[in-house]
């Protein structure tokens, strides 16, 4: 009977760890943004995923800006 208590207290500290992490985990974002906003670190750089859509907003804006002006100018061609 000892050893089934001592099993079950195993797999209790266990599913504590486990759901310590999991908490944590989900949180870790939440807490680092305010952090940031108190000033008690400083904002984290963008990673490269962040740095390519960035970008490409960038390139889709420049993109539509120059087919409207081609758009336009052949509109006027026409005329």
């Amino acid at each position: 009977m000892n050893k089934h208590f001592h099993d079950s207290l195993y797999y209790a500290k266990r599913a504590g760890k486990h759901a310590t992490l999991g908490v944590r985990e989900t949180l870790r974002p939440h807490l680092t943004a305010l952090r940031v906003r108190l000033g008690r670190e400083p904002a984290p750089e963008p990673d490269r995923l962040e740095g390519v859509r960035t970008g490409l907003g960038r390139l889709e804006q420049t993109t539509e800006r120059r087919v409207r002006s081609v758009g336009s100018a052949l509109e006027r061609r026409v005329r």
